[in-house]
C-alpha cells in the first residue's frame, strides 16, 4: 500500500499530471472572466503546458501567475486587436446569410478565407508570446508567416478546431459533453497537445532549444 501511494508510482505521477492540468483548467477560465483579460490567460495557460510538455514540473499557480502578469501589457494589446476583427466577421457572416444573390455567395467566400487566415494567425500569436519575446508587431509578423510556413500543422489545428465545434452543433447530448469537458480540464489538455507540435516548431527558430 505505501508502493502505491509512492510519488514515483507511474499510477500516482499519471493522477498528479491529470489533476494538474484540472487545477490550471480553472485558473485559465477564471482568468478569461474579465474577457479583456483572454489573451494574457491564453499566453499563461501555453507558458505551462510548453514546461509540463518539456518535463520541467512547474507549479502550476505560481508559473502562471507569473507568466500572467509578465505578459499581461503586451498580450491584452494583441487581444484588443483581435476583437473588432472578430466583431467584423461575426456581422459579416451575419449580414451575407440574409443576402441570396450571386455576387453575396462571393463575398462569402471571401470571408470564409479571411477567417481560415485570423484563425489560422490566432493559432500561433499567443503560443509565439509564450516562447518568446519581440515586439507586437513582430508577433504578428512572425505569426502569419509561421503559420504559412507549417501548413499541415496549421491545418491540424484547424481540423481539431473543426471537431470540437461538429461536437458542439452536432446534438443537444454533443454539447453538454463538451461543455462539462471543457470546464474540467479540456482547455489545458487541448493545449498542451497543441505544445507538443509547437515546440517542434518553435525549434526550428530558436537554436539554443535545439541545441537542449
Amino acid at each position: 500500500m505505501n508502493q502505491f501511494f509512492n510519488a514515483d508510482n507511474p499510477v500516482i505521477d499519471f493522477l498528479q499530471k491529470i489533476a494538474n492540468l484540472v487545477i490550471l483548467n480553472v485558473i485559465f477560465l477564471i482568468s478569461c472572466i474579465p474577457v479583456i483579460t483572454i489573451g494574457a490567460a491564453i499566453t499563461s495557460l501555453y507558458t505551462v503546458v510548453f514546461q509540463i510538455a518539456k518535463l520541467e514540473d512547474p507549479y502550476i499557480w505560481k508559473n502562471y501567475w507569473h507568466a500572467f502578469r509578465r505578459n499581461f501589457r503586451q498580450c491584452t494589446l494583441i487581444w484588443l486587436t483581435c476583437i473588432p476583427v472578430i466583431a467584423l466577421l461575426v456581422f459579416d457572416f451575419l449580414f451575407l446569410q440574409m443576402q441570396t444573390t450571386k455576387f453575396s455567395s462571393y463575398v462569402q467566400m471571401a470571408v470564409w478565407m479571411v477567417t481560415f487566415l485570423f484563425v489560422s494567425v490566432f493559432h500561433y500569436i499567443f503560443p509565439i508570446a509564450a516562447h518568446f519575446i519581440c515586439t507586437i508587431k513582430q508577433y504578428w509578423k512572425n505569426a502569419l508567416l509561421m503559420c504559412l510556413a507549417h501548413l499541415p500543422y496549421t491545418l491540424l489545428f484547424l481540423a481539431m478546431d473543426g471537431l470540437i465545434v461538429y461536437a458542439c452543433l452536432h446534438s443537444v447530448q454533443t454539447l453538454g459533453v463538451t461543455f462539462m469537458i471543457s470546464l474540467i480540464c479540456g482547455f489545458s489538455c487541448i493545449a498542451l497537445l497543441k505544445s507538443f507540435v509547437f515546440l517542434r516548431i518553435f525549434r526550428i527558430y530558436d537554436p539554443k532549444q535545439e541545441e537542449n
